[in-house]
């Protein structure tokens, strides 16, 4: 629906990475939404961003004309320059401008829209308590994860969020067995035989056994569905 294909615009302006394309077949939508939800990192959030300016070409939306779909009117792979505040920000408001291309094709065919062009550029924003709670090492990867996101390249971001999932189990294990003062000599003793026996699968399976009720949700250990969306994404 027309309501339905301009959340999603909004959503890709917003927040999908560059140059991945939105396909669809609506005919009649043929505008940017007016309005969309962004981080604004000078109010610390996501808040409502308000189209204020643009440059470029209007796209239009194709209509049957006595020889069939007048083209004349339609802007083919149309590139345009968005601009938009932030209307939460009080004095030196923040700003983020996109560059977008829309390709319209005749009535009824697959029409694409995509985001090349960004200001500011896509950020790495990392949650300050999960930057707080891992390794410095790991805080790397993860922004190596969302840069790869940003541009489109999932197969290395899933790689190294994976890679980040394996190197907290370890400590995670300890962790909880330090706090529920167990033995953490015996601890490492069974991480190394589960590692031995049956690699990560089995460090997994010793974390459900560890972790205690309240972070297992539904009865789930967390850690398997984590890992295997991200080794799912690298392997297809």
């Amino acid at each position: 629906s027309d309501d339905e294909l301009t959340e999603r615009i909004a959503e890709l302006l917003a927040k999908w990475p560059l140059y991945r394309k939105l396909r669809f077949k609506n005919d009649s939508v043929h505008d940017y939404p007016r309005k969309i939800l962004s981080h604004c990192p000078i109010c610390g959030g996501d808040r409502s961003f308000d189209q204020f300016s643009w440059e470029g070409v209007k796209s239009t939306y194709r209509v049957q004309g006595p020889s069939g779909p007048e083209s004349a009117i339609t802007a083919k792979r149309a590139l345009r320059m968005l601009h938009y505040q932030c209307c939460n920000c009080t004095g030196n408001k923040y700003y983020v401008s996109y560059l977008v291309s829309w390709e319209q094709h005749a009535e009824g065919a697959e029409n694409i829209i995509l985001k090349c062009g960004q200001y500011p550029e896509l950020e790495t924003v990392i949650d300050s308590n999960l930057q707080k709670s891992i390794s410095a090492s790991d805080v790397v990867l993860l922004k190596k994860a969302i840069t790869s996101r940003n541009f489109n390249n999932g197969l290395a971001s899933v790689a190294y969020l994976r890679r980040v999932v394996e190197n907290q189990i370890e400590p995670l294990i300890l962790k909880l067995r330090q706090d529920d003062k167990g033995n953490s000599e015996d601890l490492e003793a069974r991480i190394e035989k589960a590692r031995t026996d049956k690699g990560f699968r089995g460090l997994l399976d010793l974390a459900g056994k560890v972790l205690p009720d309240y972070l297992k949700p539904g009865g789930t250990n967390p850690l398997v569905p984590l890992h295997k969306l991200a080794s799912e994404g690298v392997h297809n």
